[in-house]
């Protein structure tokens, strides 16, 4: 069984001759360092460009915050105007009257 230490001595190994000698690592890279530089490069341009995104949204949240809280207030608004009209439908229905047989007005409470 290989051992950690054995594995990372050998990287090291290679990475001297891949320094020192006309062999690569990969063919975009001439040696781990490369490799590792390179990651660190797109990270950190990938990192740049998200506080840049989110220093955008901060800049414009505030009207989408506005925009919400209008859509809100209009909701709440529309569910005043429909429960007013259910009541005055409901106060409507409970007085009704019933022309029966002898033809006398009867007061209907539901």
């Amino acid at each position: 069984m290989v051992s950690i230490a054995d594995v990372r001595k050998q990287k090291a190994k290679d990475e001297k001759e891949y320094t020192e000698g006309p062999n690569r690592y990969l063919p975009d890279f001439k040696t781990y360092c490369e490799v590792y530089e390179q990651k660190i490069k797109r990270q950190k341009t990938l990192s740049k460009q998200l506080r840049e995104q989110r220093a955008e949204i901060e800049a414009t949240s505030g009207d989408h915050i506005k925009q919400k809280r209008m859509f809100e207030n209009l909701k709440d608004l529309l569910s005043a105007k429909k429960k007013s009209v259910q009541r005055s439908k409901a106060k409507s229905s409970a007085v009704e009257t019933f022309d029966g047989v002898s033809g006398s007005n009867v007061l209907k409470i539901e």
